[in-house]
């Protein structure tokens, strides 16, 4: 099962979302607060209107960010021309335009769900790489989909969420006993590489990052 693993995900930036945001932080409003209270308080209702599903999956996140950012949130939503250019993005596109800016707007509230995310409190079932391992194989071995997806972020939600969802409990199960090691490899602040050794010798390579103050998985 853990041939999955043969699929190296390019690994989404997320230790450095905020950084990354400059493109989002040059519309008009942006320049009296920070790139990332731009971002969040201006995709929220837009992700939150044409993304299925990503208001569920912020449901626990984006509240601790809001608080967070509280007063440059306030700054923004009392600002008119915030508030115009945000009417204007809820706005559909043409036809010719609406599959391009559906699969850039997918790819922006992404990473709007890992800003949103790396505001919530420590946890100890993600404080390190190791731990979060643990967790993800206890919710391989419980069926708990909800857990198994809480651990994965970025290009490894996106991509293994449904192949997971879909399996069996039975399958799960035994996807996490087939797991005899989990070693870890090169690390620098932030990312930690492993390697999953199989039972019967295979192996897989796996990385985490962290985004806030948990690890996830975010390569598989």
């Amino acid at each position: 099962m853990w041939q999955m693993t043969g699929r190296l995900i390019a690994l989404t930036a997320v230790a450095a979302a905020t950084g990354m945001l400059d493109a989002e932080a040059a519309a008009p409003g942006a320049e009296a607060t920070s790139s990332e209270a731009y971002f969040g308080a201006f995709y929220k209702p837009v992700c939150d209107k044409i993304v299925t599903g990503f208001e569920a999956d912020t449901a626990a996140s984006y509240p601790a960010w809001e608080r967070r950012n509280h007063a440059a949130v306030a700054a923004l939503e009392s600002n008119a021309q915030f508030q115009a250019s945000r009417r204007e993005a809820l706005v559909p596109p043409p036809p010719e335009l609406a599959a391009a800016k559906s699969h850039e707007l997918s790819v922006t509230c992404e990473r709007l769900v890992n800003v949103f995310e790396a505001a919530l409190p420590p946890d100890a079932r993600f404080d390190a790489p190791t731990r979060t391992w643990e967790t993800f194989r206890k919710a391989l071995r419980e069926g708990n989909r909800d857990m198994i997806r809480t651990c994965l972020i970025g290009d490894a939600r996106k991509a293994f969420t449904a192949p997971l969802q879909a399996m069996t409990n039975e399958q799960l199960k035994r996807m996490a006993d087939e797991v005899a090691e989990l070693k870890l490899m090169s690390a620098t602040e932030g990312y930690q590489e492993a390697v999953v050794v199989q039972r019967d010798g295979n192996a897989g390579r796996i990385a985490f990052v962290r985004n806030g103050a948990n690890w996830k998985i975010a390569q598989m």
